[in-house]
């Protein structure tokens, strides 16, 4: 009868840590460090994940040294290996609150959500949080790119995997079966 209890009682806490669908980036932030002599020049920048909840994903860019023109960050995709499986992007917004101005848009195609700046992102300057909406829910497993600018473009690549939080509350839910299994015998 406890096991039966304990095993409801881990199905009930995994369950709720699946259904909360906690998600972040991996690396996080997603770094870019150029030195002086390398083409574009000096550049210390990361786009850091802010959240990630249904098929929206707000992102921080963040200017260490240099300065940066532009960010895109490009569609998800769970393999690149046959058939793919595609998360196109149809929707590119800067949020709310003073930061530097620009554009934010939807490259053709839906490949990328594109956010260039009217004047160049400088060390310190506070840039608004950067929205992207996706076709649809954006699942654990799935990849991306993002791409810095400042004159000279670079790509790095990011991927989506469960909150730190999510995880230990999945580990917490397998101790305590463990243990309550290991208190029954």
């Amino acid at each position: 009868m406890r096991t039966v209890a304990g095993l409801l009682c881990l199905g009930l806490v995994w369950g709720a840590g699946v259904s909360a669908q906690a998600m972040s980036i991996a690396p996080d932030p997603v770094t870019e460090v150029r030195t002086s002599g390398a083409p574009g020049g000096s550049l210390s920048a990361s786009l850091q994940e802010v959240s990630i909840s249904g098929n929206q994903a707000v992102f921080q860019l963040s200017v260490a040294a240099g300065s940066i023109t532009g960010i895109d960050v490009g569609m998800l995709l769970n393999s690149l290996g046959s058939p793919t499986a595609f998360d196109f992007v149809t929707g590119a917004s800067f949020g709310a609150g003073s930061g530097i101005g620009g554009t934010a848009s939807v490259a053709a195609g839906g490949t990328q959500a594109q956010f260039d700046y009217s004047s160049a992102v400088g060390v310190g300057a506070a840039s608004r949080s950067l929205i992207v909406t996706f076709a649809s829910a954006v699942p654990v497993g799935y990849f991306g790119s993002v791409n810095f600018d400042n004159g000279y473009v670079t790509t790095k690549t990011y991927s989506i995997v469960p909150e730190p939080g999510a995880l230990a509350l999945l580990g917490f839910a397998l101790a305590s079966a463990a243990f309550a299994r290991r208190r029954s015998a």
